[in-house]
């Protein structure tokens, strides 16, 4: 049985954790701190929905590349990447909601 508030609740959790990266490296950054860690992260955040195939849907016209991968690309690819993190958000929680109800009935 698919437990409708369990799947919200990890939905919102792990949505949240997979879009931290662009929010929270700006404000390291403003602070003065040197966020090594979540530059990477936030490198992994936009260039692996590109290379899952996101980039067929805009071209090489929109986006700007550089030595590390995606340097410049306009709102509507920013928000796609956001749209692919959230669909993989709502994948990690079904299945998760899937094997805890299976676990939870043996």
């Amino acid at each position: 049985m698919f437990k409708t508030k369990v799947f919200i609740k990890r939905f919102l959790i792990i949505a949240i954790l997979l879009n931290l990266p662009p929010v929270i490296t700006p404000i390291f950054i403003n602070i003065g701190l040197e966020p090594i860690v979540l530059l990477v992260a936030l490198g992994l955040w936009a260039n692996v929905p590109l290379f899952a195939g996101l980039d067929g849907l805009f071209g090489n016209s929109n986006i700007v590349y550089g030595e590390f991968g995606m340097m410049d690309a306009p709102a509507i690819v920013m928000l796609s990447i956001v749209i692919f993190w959230i669909i993989c958000a709502a994948f990690i929680a079904r299945v998760s909601v899937a094997f805890s109800d299976r676990t939870n009935s043996v």
